[in-house]
């Protein structure tokens, strides 16, 4: 509440809601070595979120539709000001568009949050999101671990459909590859989760449960694959 006003923080509500909206389980990766149309639109328009462009154009329809536009009530300024920050933020879930993102936020941040500053509460509504995006880590053991079975799952269908079109499959998606959970795991929150979490925590110290929680499951990880 005192970095984001109540529009900003109305606006992160709905484009946490809408950021992964019609995602079939599939990444960009994919669409562009499968030429699919997605992949074909995105490779001639120069860009490389594929699916991050696809949420948002879904979410500008489904805004547009009177039925489901929870934003008629606002001024036109603040309609602007909201389809920008919705944008703006699925845009920065790419995990491509990862590293970049902490590296920002991290120099941003060197002296603090400046609530008055676009580009701070911006930044900040991104770093959320993309915790949240990532954030099956952070969840109790029993519960994250469920959300690594599925999206292990996402991953190695994703690399069955690559097998079956001749594509080269990335070991991480390869069934074949007879690789422990536990090992993925490790992997994803030694090098991706927990430092984020930790940026996250530094930047925004109310996020510390998240930060312990993902550093508690590494160890629970490592476990289980000693």
């Amino acid at each position: 509440e005192d970095i984001l006003d109540d529009l900003n923080g109305f606006v992160l509500m709905v484009v946490a809601l809408v950021h992964d909206v019609d995602h079939m389980g599939l990444n960009n990766s994919f669409h562009f070595k499968a030429e699919t149309p997605m992949g074909i639109l995105s490779n001639s328009t120069g860009s490389t979120s594929v699916l991050e462009v696809h949420h948002c154009n879904l979410t500008i329809d489904i805004l547009s539709d009177p039925g489901c536009n929870i934003l008629k009530g606002l001024s036109s300024h603040d309609l602007k000001h909201a389809i920008k920050l919705i944008i703006d933020c699925i845009l920065a879930t790419d995990m491509a568009k990862h590293k970049e993102l902490m590296e920002f936020g991290a120099k941003l941040f060197e002296n603090g949050i400046d609530a008055s500053d676009h580009e701070h509460t911006k930044t900040v509504m991104q770093l959320i999101l993309k915790g949240a995006d990532i954030s099956n880590v952070t969840k109790p053991f029993d519960i994250s671990r469920r959300w690594a079975i599925a999206v292990t799952e996402e991953f190695f269908q994703q690399g069955d459909k690559e097998r079956e079109m001749g594509q080269d499959v990335n070991p991480m998606f390869d069934r074949a590859s007879n690789k422990a959970l536990a090992d993925g795991q490790v992997t994803f929150i030694k090098f991706v989760g927990k430092p984020y979490f930790e940026l996250l925590q530094s930047i925004l110290p109310r996020f510390q449960y998240w930060k312990d929680v993902a550093q508690n499951n590494e160890g629970a990880w490592m476990q289980m694959h000693a």
